[in-house]
């Protein structure tokens, strides 16, 4: 039976409406299913991480980050409805293992080797989320082995070589071990003839003041980005 009258806009517009509906619901349910028919079971997921020099990293942290996500017609990335995190530690040998429950709920796994404040991102570079979701979700499979190779920061050469000149335990090395390089070094001199700096980290909220290369004060703020006038680096 055809329900559209050749003709009739506000018909067409309706016909196209619920086409997109349909498509919607279609994408949803079978898009991203991929855990439909498959009950909550145990998984064991193990690994080493080591650097690039192929030693291997201790106290890494390794997070299962299940997710519940939503594909949408009109965006370009699905949307995460819901989520669960798992993490432990590599051992002093770099490797680690997790066992996860999972569950068929959450239709996306990645594997992050990466935790706010628990990675050491001066020496190494973020590394990006590993989705093992397919790997999750192979019938059968109760198992997945998963290594990663940390690279080292770029800037870590140069970050190194002024902690070595400055004496690790210094402040100055001190704060180069823990923030990186600065974005901006400010020069100044009090009334009193004492000349120092101010190392700025804007983009981490902090400025730090030296007075004859002893840690004077510490300024927070909120993070931002650099301004454009004086972002040029200078030897410290």
């Amino acid at each position: 039976m055809d329900i559209c009258c050749y003709g009739s806009k506000p018909l067409q517009w309706a016909a196209f409406g619920a086409l997109v509906i349909v498509l919607s619901v279609l994408l949803g349910v079978a898009g991203f299913q991929q855990g439909v028919g498959l009950k909550t079971r145990e998984l064991v997921i193990r690994g080493a991480v080591v650097n690039e020099s192929g030693y291997p990293v201790p106290s890494t942290p390794v997070r299962i980050i299940s997710q519940r996500v939503e594909e949408k017609l009109q965006a370009s990335t699905p949307s995460v409805l819901e989520k669960k995190v798992i993490e432990t530690r590599t051992d002093s040998k770099g490797l680690y293992e997790i066992v996860a429950l999972i569950d068929p709920y959450y239709n996306r796994y990645l594997l992050s080797f990466y935790s706010e404040n628990q990675f050491d991102s001066i020496l190494y570079t973020i590394p990006p989320n590993e989705d093992i979701s397919s790997a999750v979700f192979k019938e059968g499979i109760a198992e997945i082995t998963v290594n990663r190779t940390l690279r080292y920061n770029p800037q870590w050469p140069e970050i190194k070589a002024r902690i070595e000149e400055l004496g690790a335990n210094s402040d100055q090395g001190r704060i180069l071990r823990l923030r990186g390089m600065p974005d901006k070094v400010e020069n100044f001199t009090l009334k009193k003839g004492e000349n120092g700096e101010l190392w700025w980290y804007y983009s981490k909220g902090f400025c730090y003041r030296f007075l004859k290369g002893r840690l004077d004060k510490l300024f927070s703020f909120t993070p931002m980005n650099p301004p454009k006038e004086g972002v040029k680096k200078r030897a410290i």
